[in-house]
Order: structure tokens, then C-alpha cells, then sequence
């Protein structure tokens, strides 16, 4: 039998556990990716989600602080930042181990995840479908996401829909 104290701390362990978004705990390819544990918190707990559209061109820098950015900072709502995390923190979109003839990724979009005072940026190039990770404004590692290409299209164009350039991309396989 449950005592009265007993059925409420339970009644309140389930409210506060409750409430907490769901955390994944990702591949150590993604970890490393992302440049270590407390990135992948920032990514998976962060409570601002935002997105902006770079200057094009926008290559390859180490700081993130030398992009230009065309459009944004644009909050991302809730439903469509779970569904972000979720592809991204997933490592069947990454080709590992795989080098592409593209001479230098032209990054178009910049998602921003908040926790706190770090930041965790993920820039997208959907010439080459290559992914870049920045940790608090340092460049951390890059990756092939072909396999994320559609749903990170489909979030694009949901996130900038009057961007023709965004509106034209193409899910090419």
C-alpha cells in the first residue's frame, strides 16, 4: 500500500520528469561531429531555435562571426525544432567516411540552438549537401547529410517561403 507522502512524491517526480524534452543520446560519430556532449545538451535542451539565410557566397570560415547574414534571425517554432533535432541528431543522414569533388561547401542557411549563454550553429550548403557544425562561434567539424537532404529542404522552405532560391531546391535522389 502507497502512503499519502509516497503517492505524491511519486506524483510529483512524474510532473517534473514530465515536463522535460525528450533528450536522445546520439551515435558517437554525431557526438564528435558536434564537437562533444555539452554541444549535443545545447542542440537537444536549447530553448531558442533560430534560423537565418546567409550571404551567398558564403564559404568555409573558422569563425562564425565573418558570414554575412541576408535574412533572419527568425524564431523556429517548437513542432518544427523537434522535427530539426531530431534529423540532425540522426546518424543515417551523414555519409562518414565518404569525401565528395566538391571544392568548398557555399553554406545558405544557419539553424541556431541556444541554451544559456552556448551556441551550437549547423550551416547547410545544398549544392553540395554538406553540414557544418560551429560551437560558440569556433567552426568544430563538417559532414556529408545527403540522407537528410528532402527533410531539411522541407524545413527550409517551410522556415523561407518568399526566398526563391529556397524555393527552387530540388530533392535530387
Amino acid at each position: 500500500m502507497f502512503s499519502r507522502r509516497s503517492l505524491l512524491l511519486s506524483i510529483a517526480m512524474i510532473s517534473v520528469y514530465g515536463c522535460q524534452k525528450e533528450v536522445n543520446v546520439p551515435s558517437n560519430q554525431v557526438t564528435t561531429l558536434y564537437g562533444g556532449r555539452s554541444a549535443i545538451d545545447t542542440v537537444q535542451l536549447s530553448n531558442s531555435v533560430q534560423v537565418y539565410r546567409l550571404s551567398s557566397p558564403s564559404f568555409h570560415v573558422q569563425l562564425l562571426a565573418e558570414y554575412s547574414m541576408s535574412a533572419g534571425p527568425i524564431s523556429i517554432p517548437e513542432a518544427t525544432a523537434v522535427k530539426l533535432r531530431s534529423i540532425l541528431m540522426d546518424d543515417t543522414i551523414y555519409l562518414w567516411d565518404v569525401a565528395k569533388a566538391c571544392g568548398e561547401p557555399n553554406y545558405g542557411i544557419r539553424f541556431q540552438f541556444q541554451r544559456g549563454q552556448d551556441n551550437v550553429d549547423v550551416l547547410i550548403c545544398f549544392e553540395c549537401d554538406i553540414l557544418g557544425v560551429y560551437h560558440n562561434g569556433q567552426s568544430v567539424d563538417y559532414e556529408d547529410c545527403d540522407y537528410g537532404r528532402a527533410q531539411l529542404i522541407a524545413i527550409a522552405k517551410e522556415l523561407f517561403p518568399d526566398d526563391p532560391a529556397i524555393q527552387a531546391l530540388q530533392v535530387t535522389f
